[in-house]
C-alpha cells in the first residue's frame, strides 16, 4: 500500500510538472501567434489591430527587443509616421529653410496622432534608456520620431486646412492651460488650434530626442548636410531657450522646461525664414528668436 501511496504521489507530481510544461508551451505559441498577427496588420497599415496584438502578449514575451521595436513601430504608424517618407524628404532640413515647417509639411494630407509618437519613444525607452547602448538602426529611429512627434503636433494644430501654411487661425503664443498633451484631451478642451504648455514641452523634447541620438553613423544614413544643419538648429535652440533646455528627452522635466522656456518656445513656432536662423513654421522677423514673435 506505501509503495502504491508513494507511486501515486510521484505521479501527480510528474502530471502537475508536465501541466506547467504544456501551459508554458500553449503560452509561447500564443504569442507568437500574436506577434504574427501584429506584423501582419502593422504591413497592412492597422495600426490599432497591431497594438491591440502586442498587449494580449505575455509578459516576458512583451519584454523581448525585437517585440519592443514593433510596438514602437506600430505606434509611430498610429502617431502618422512613415519611415520611407520621412527618409526621402530628410534631405529638405537645410540650414535655410525653416525645420518646423519642414517637419508640418512631411504631414500635409496624414491623419496624425501626435502622441503616438511619444509612446514610441517610451517603448524603445523600455530597451534602453542610454543612447550609448543602442543599435545604429534604433538611434536612427529615435532621431526620426523626434523630428515626427514635432511635425505631427504642428500639422494637428497649426495646418487643419492642409494647405502646407500655418493657419490664419493659429496661435501659440496664448497659453491654454493644461488640458495635457493626448488627442482626446486637446479635443476635449474644444482648443485645436492653440497648444497647451504640455504639449510645447513634447515639441522642445522632439528636439531633445534627436540630438541625443544623432550619432555619427546616423549622421552618415541620413547625409552630413541634414546632420550639420540639425547640429546648426541646436547650437541655435539652446541659444534662444538656455544651454540644456533643448537637449531635454522627458516632457515632464519641469526643470529646464521652466514657464519661461515654454514661452520663448511659443515665440519660435512663429518665427521664419527672415532670421538669422530659420527656425519656425510662420513669418515673424525677429532678431534671434527674441518672444517678440509673440504678441505682449
Amino acid at each position: 500500500m506505501k509503495k502504491i501511496k508513494v507511486l501515486f504521489l510521484a505521479f501527480v507530481i510528474l502530471l502537475s510538472a508536465c501541466s506547467n510544461i504544456f501551459q508554458s508551451a500553449s503560452k509561447q505559441e500564443f504569442d507568437e501567434a500574436y506577434y504574427v498577427n501584429a506584423q501582419v496588420a502593422i504591413d497592412a497599415q492597422k495600426w490599432d489591430k497591431a497594438i491591440a496584438e502586442f498587449e494580449k502578449m505575455s509578459a516576458n514575451y512583451k519584454a523581448r527587443t525585437e517585440v519592443r521595436e514593433a510596438w514602437a513601430g506600430a505606434y509611430a504608424g498610429k502617431c502618422g509616421f512613415n519611415f520611407a517618407t520621412f527618409l526621402g524628404n530628410i534631405n529638405s532640413i537645410s540650414g535655410a529653410t525653416p525645420i518646423l515647417k519642414v517637419l508640418m509639411n512631411m504631414f500635409t494630407n496624414v491623419t496624425v496622432d501626435p502622441y503616438y509618437c511619444y509612446l514610441a519613444q517610451t517603448k524603445m525607452e523600455e530597451i534602453t534608456t542610454l543612447a550609448a547602448e543602442r543599435t545604429t538602426s534604433q538611434a536612427l529611429f529615435l532621431v526620426f520620431i523626434g523630428l515626427a512627434r514635432i511635425g505631427a503636433y504642428l500639422k494637428a494644430q497649426a495646418d487643419q486646412d492642409a494647405d502646407t501654411n500655418m493657419d490664419g487661425t493659429f496661435n501659440a503664443c496664448t497659453p491654454v492651460g493644461s488640458f495635457g498633451m493626448t488627442t482626446a484631451a486637446r479635443s476635449a478642451s474644444g482648443k485645436d488650434d492653440e497648444f497647451s504648455d504640455e504639449e510645447v514641452k513634447m515639441l522642445i523634447t522632439g528636439f531633445g530626442l534627436v540630438f541625443e541620438n544623432l550619432t555619427t553613423t546616423v549622421e552618415n544614413i541620413i547625409g552630413a548636410s541634414n546632420g550639420s544643419a540639425i547640429d546648426a538648429i541646436q547650437t541655435a535652440c539652446n541659444l534662444a531657450l538656455g544651454a540644456g533646455a533643448c537637449n531635454i528627452t522627458d516632457p515632464t522635466n519641469s526643470n529646464p522646461l521652466t514657464p519661461a522656456v515654454v514661452t520663448t518656445f511659443r515665440a519660435l513656432i512663429h518665427t521664419g525664414a527672415g532670421n538669422p536662423v530659420a527656425f519656425g513654421a510662420g513669418s515673424c522677423v525677429n532678431p534671434f528668436f527674441e518672444p517678440g514673435c509673440c504678441p505682449p
